[in-house]
This record gives structure tokens, C-alpha cells and sequence, in this order.
């Protein structure tokens, strides 16, 4: 077989769960072609799958410096490469991926993820900006240029930008959520508004769940004592999520449900302290690990766990991995 049938022959090894063997075909190739640039990208995805992460990374960026001038391979290269390389190589393979064809959105969307992820907010909006222009209809497009521009302390442009693609895309749940938190930073915003976009997001999260039969966690219990019930969260303090959780936690059925606050983030404040005051136990852990507050929730023995932050949720992934 020539080289071309090789590396198609190893991607099929690949979808097959052969990694191994896609991982011969492709120093096959290499033996002969060392500058094949196809080989090494998918050399690196089998040898990625296998867990080694440092050979993976060299054939990565090899790909990179022979690739030929074709959009699907800067495009499945950087995909590669977000879980071996940094933020700036993947948001560079992006955006030659895009140059070279903006006829789909998807690059675009990429590219800005990555400069996200490198905290590069001011080019992240532009490249959103320049990406809306061409695919206006993009609910990702938009989603991501909001947060650049909230994390640049533009909340009015990010309520702006949800607004115009919710227009285009008024069924998007994501792009409803993000909506419904953003507008919390927004002075215009009326209460009727962020009423009326909460009740759209959750309608669009019924929908979406009733479609894939997800069903959600009853909360029947009929145990001797109250449900315990674990919220992590950052904003536990003088913060828009914090005012929101307040009345909830106030209004708990406490014969019921017995909550367990986990607060991770440094500032305590007097809104904190009305948190701690409703809590069965308040637990403030901005220095703790994921590993040491999955121990703690364990020792607690709750029945529940909310989660509302990235690091929540992986506090949250933790022990029920455990």
C-alpha cells in the first residue's frame, strides 16, 4: 500500500480501538516519508489514545510544522493539540484553519476557546467579533465572545451580542443560560427580562431533556434523620448568585433537608455570614484541594451534592468517583 492508503488504513485501526496497530501503519509511513505530515498528526492522536503524551506531543507539533495548506487538517490537528499543547499553539493552528476556509463556523469557535483559555479576553472578542460578521447566526460564536467581553468588564456589549444571536438562534438553551447569568451584570436589564429569560432557559432545558429521556433525581427521602445536602459554590458572598441563593436556602424545609455549605472562595463577607448562619454546617475551604474536600463531603455523609463552579463540579466528580 501506498502511504495515503497507510495512514487511512491506521485511521481505521483507530475507530476500531486498534491503536497499536494504527500506530504501526504510521511509522510504517514515517520510515519512508519522515515528512509526511498526515502520519505524524495521526500517529499522535493513536499514540495519545494509548496515554503517551509526550510522543504524542512531538508527532503534534511535527504535524504542525509540515502542514500542507488544507483547513480539515489544521482543524483536527488543533484538536489534538488541546490536550497536548498550550492555548497559543491551538489558537494558532485554529486560526489558519479558518483562513484558510470560513465557510464554516467551527474554526472560528475554536480558535476563540483557545485564547479564552489562554486569558487573552481583548483578542478573543475581536476574533468573536470577526467570526459573527461572517456567521451571525453562531450561538457558540456568540456565547464565547460574551464571556470574553464580561471577563473585560464589558457586560453591556455581552448582553448585546447574546441579544442579536438570540434573535438568530431563539431555541439555543446554552445561549439562553449564559444570556439569563449575563444580564445579571447588566444595568439595563429589567426584572421582567431576566424573568422572562430564565423561564425561556428552563423551558428549553425541559425540552432538550425530555428529547434524550433524561429524568431528574427525585428527592424522596424517608430516612431517620433530614436529607443531607451538600452546595458548593464560590459565591457563598456579596455576589448576584449569592443573593439569588439566599431566599432558597432561607425557605428549606428544615425537618426535611439539612444543608451542608461548602464556600471556596477566599473573600467572606456579611453576606457570608448569613450563609453560615443558615447552614447545619458551614465548611470554608478556599485552600483546600479537590481531593481533601471530596474527603471532607465523604465524612459528612450526604445524600446530595449541588454544584454551581468548574471547581465544584470537580469536587462533586471526585466523590462519586470515589
Amino acid at each position: 500500500m501506498d502511504a495515503q492508503a497507510l495512514v487511512l488504513a491506521a485511521l481505521d485501526e483507530i475507530d476500531a480501538d486498534h491503536f497499536a496497530q494504527a500506530e504501526a501503519l504510521c511509522r510504517r509511513v514515517l520510515k519512508h516519508h519522515p515528512n509526511d505530515p498526515h502520519a505524524h498528526r495521526v500517529l499522535c492522536n493513536a499514540l495519545l489514545l494509548q496515554g503517551r503524551a509526550e510522543q504524542a506531543r512531538f508527532h503534534g507539533r511535527r504535524a504542525a510544522a509540515l502542514a500542507p495548506a488544507e483547513s480539515p487538517f489544521y482543524y483536527s490537528l488543533g484538536r489534538l493539540m488541546r490536550k497536548l499543547g498550550t492555548p497559543d499553539e491551538v489558537a494558532g493552528l485554529m486560526a489558519k484553519a479558518w483562513e484558510l476556509d470560513n465557510s464554516h463556523p467551527d474554526p472560528c469557535i475554536a480558535q476563540v476557546e483557545a485564547l479564552l483559555w489562554g486569558q487573552r479576553f481583548m483578542e478573543a472578542a475581536r476574533v468573536g467579533a470577526e467570526g459573527l460578521a461572517v456567521h451571525p447566526g453562531s450561538a457558540e460564536l456568540a456565547v464565547n465572545r460574551s464571556v470574553a467581553l464580561l471577563n473585560l468588564g464589558r457586560a453591556d456589549e455581552a448582553v448585546d451580542t447574546l441579544r442579536a444571536a438570540r434573535r438568530l438562534a431563539p431555541h439555543h438553551a446554552t445561549l439562553m443560560g449564559i444570556l439569563a447569568s449575563t444580564l445579571n451584570y447588566d444595568d439595563r436589564a429589567t426584572a421582567a427580562e431576566v424573568l422572562a429569560v430564565h423561564a425561556e432557559h428552563g423551558r428549553l432545558r425541559a425540552i432538550e431533556e425530555g428529547a434524550v429521556g433524561v429524568s431528574r433525581p427525585g428527592l424522596t427521602w424517608r430516612g431517620e434523620r433530614p436529607l443531607r445536602v451538600v452546595l458548593l459554590s464560590t459565591e457563598f458572598r456579596l455576589h448576584s448568585v449569592g443573593f439569588f441563593a439566599l431566599p432558597l436556602i432561607e425557605r428549606l424545609d428544615r425537618p426535611r433537608v439539612e444543608p451542608i455549605l461548602y464556600h471556596t472562595d477566599p473573600m467572606y463577607d456579611e453576606v457570608s455570614e448569613r450563609f453560615e448562619a443558615l447552614a447545619a454546617r458551614w465548611r470554608h475551604v478556599p485552600l483546600h484541594g479537590v481531593a481533601a474536600i471530596a474527603l471532607m463531603i465523604r465524612a459528612d455523609q450526604a445524600e446530595r451534592a449541588v454544584t454551581g463552579t468548574p471547581l465544584s463540579a470537580k469536587v462533586k466528580g471526585r466523590c462519586v468517583g470515589e
